[in-house]
């Protein structure tokens, strides 16, 4: 499994896309812990990265992150934190992602999930 690199710049779009959605997350689940959980995932795929090729990775600050997107589409947010917690986890299955910000990316996986159910339950109605 090869690992694809993040930049700081598709994190900035990830979070802009969970803070426009953030009103039907849990309460704990806002920005200060969406910027933390993202800042993790962007140090573990440089991680993956370095161990899966087995050479050295640059990490570089992060600058702010904001929010700005106001109606991200829900499939490809969907797909695009599916994608970076793959993204997350080295060849052979090492995962530098701690287990705390992985649950908390998986649960607004799975909110949006039962968003897209609901939306489609209402299409067919």
């Amino acid at each position: 499994m090869s690992v694809s690199e993040y930049s700081f710049e598709k994190i900035q779009q990830l979070f802009a896309d969970m803070t426009a959605v953030t009103s039907w997350l849990p309460t704990e689940v806002r920005e200060k812990t969406l910027k933390m959980v993202l800042r993790s995932a962007y140090i573990a795929n440089r991680a993956a990265l370095a161990y899966t090729s087995g050479g050295v990775v640059k990490i570089v600050p992060m600058e702010e992150l904001e929010g700005m997107n106001m109606h991200p589409d829900m499939e490809q947010l969907f797909l695009d934190i599916s994608l970076l917690l793959r993204n997350c986890i080295a060849k052979g299955g090492r995962d530098f992602l701690p287990r705390r910000d992985r649950n908390v990316l998986e649960n607004i996986r799975i909110e949006i999930a039962w968003d897209l159910v609901l939306q489609g339950r209402e299409a067919r109605a």
